[in-house]
């Protein structure tokens, strides 16, 4: 069952299910505004010449962030990228909604560090902490009996190129994707007619462009299939939960590797510098200290 929700910013449609950001939406808050916005402010802070026009989301949901950032934060287009059905065709529709089709390129697929069909796990109370099954050796959260379904992976750097620091989209036409695993679309429907064009024509680079990344642990995986995205230095916001990387089979090091060479901060209403030492301590109390009803974790800001 759906709920159709208007929000200071858009009407939003959520699954009813979802008992977190779901039932931020229904209680008329648009959750993720506030964070783009923190972003954007420092980001601008940190240079002078960085303005806001395109906003890549991997990890999209049902389109809280990408809707946010168009609406509400001043940027004129965006991408993003859902793997799960389910939550593809909210995102669909909440883009429909909000007369943003014009504006946004929507993928049905999970970024990962190589092109795949993996198995994803689905919260059943959660639509947000969906997760790319690694494996099983921690279920603090008694994910092991969660319902499970097939996804298509890529890699950014397959749909990219990188020339002085700039970064442009080539087109990707899904259905061939979908054709060398022997069929037309994993789960049998055909999206924009097995065509996915990207948006812009622009290059993004660090003067204009913000990726959101939230892949509930899984982020190493697209940082390694994303190098390009890291050379570019173009600012993005990951999420830092130590007990889904952990879960996903990754370590402190796999992780911090990809973001070392880059200025790193908490994003807060006040963002704050993170070293090495500080994301490790974080690291380690977290992982421990996981349980039902704690679950910590940090969005950061990586410039």
């Amino acid at each position: 069952m759906y709920t159709i929700s208007e929000t200071p910013i858009a009407r939003m449609i959520t699954l009813d299910k979802d008992e977190v950001i779901g039932r931020i939406i229904r209680g008329k808050t648009h959750f993720g505004l506030d964070q783009i916005n923190q972003a954007k402010q420092f980001i601008s802070l940190q240079n002078k010449d960085w303005r806001p026009f395109h906003f890549v989301d991997v990890g999209a949901n049902i389109g809280t962030h990408i809707i946010a950032a168009l609406k509400g934060a001043g940027f004129s287009e965006a991408t993003a990228f859902e793997p799960v059905p389910e939550l593809f065709k909210v995102l669909q529709e909440n883009i429909s909604i909000n007369d943003l089709s014009q504006k946004s390129a929507l993928f049905n697929l999970a970024l990962s560090k190589k092109k795949a069909i993996l198995q994803v796990e689905l919260s059943p109370h959660n639509t947000g902490d969906n997760r790319i099954v690694k494996s099983n050796r921690l279920s603090k959260h008694h994910e092991a009996v969660w319902d499970k379904t097939s996804v298509l992976t890529i890699t950014l750097d397959s749909i990219v190129n990188l020339k002085s620091d700039q970064l442009n989209f080539l087109p990707l036409n899904i259905s061939k994707i979908n054709l060398k695993y022997g069929a037309l679309n994993l789960h049998g429907e055909n999206h924009n007619n097995g065509q996915l064009l990207t948006l812009t024509k622009a290059f993004l680079n660090r003067n204009n462009t913000l990726v959101w990344i939230d892949t509930q642990g899984h982020e190493p995986d697209v940082f390694r299939g994303a190098s390009r995205l890291l050379k570019s230095k173009i600012p993005l916001v990951t999420e830092f939960w130590p007990y889904g990387l952990t879960r996903a089979g990754f370590s402190f090091n796999t992780y911090w590797k990809y973001l070392k060479h880059r200025k790193i901060y908490i994003l807060t209403e006040e963002p704050k510098p993170f070293s090495r030492k500080d994301a490790l301590n974080f690291f380690k109390s977290a992982v421990q200290h996981e349980n039902e009803s704690y679950s910590p974790h940090l969005d950061l800001l990586v410039i």
